[in-house]
């Protein structure tokens, strides 16, 4: 059984992970290079699997959400539709933040 997504591609590095302006002056881009990034290396792999579980607990929002809708339990629904938006806003995925939040105002 498939189920219809509501996310496509992948989430960026937060700011708080990785430093923007010296990625963007490097191409291509190397994750690899130290400098890019803001946690020390003690900290570093703890840092990047925080980031990982913050971008599946926003799948996971969406895809509730998604499982409310269509079973019309609307309260719930609403509820995930908000944090979906609160994590793609935090992921600079804008356009997907008001989607989720125009659907949770008017489900």
């Amino acid at each position: 059984m498939f189920f219809p997504t509501t996310l496509v591609g992948s989430y960026p590095q937060p700011d708080w992970l990785i430093d923007r302006a010296k990625l963007a002056g490097r191409f291509p881009p190397r994750v690899r290079a130290r400098e890019l990034w803001r946690v020390p290396e003690p900290w570093l792999a703890s840092a990047q699997d925080d980031a990982t579980l913050l971008a599946i607990r926003a799948q996971e929002a969406a895809g509730l959400a998604m499982h409310f809708e269509m079973a019309r339990d609307w309260p719930r629904a609403v509820k995930h539709l908000r944090d979906a938006a609160h994590s793609a806003g935090r992921h600079y995925a804008h356009r997907e933040a008001a989607h989720y939040l125009a659907k949770a105002e008017f489900p």
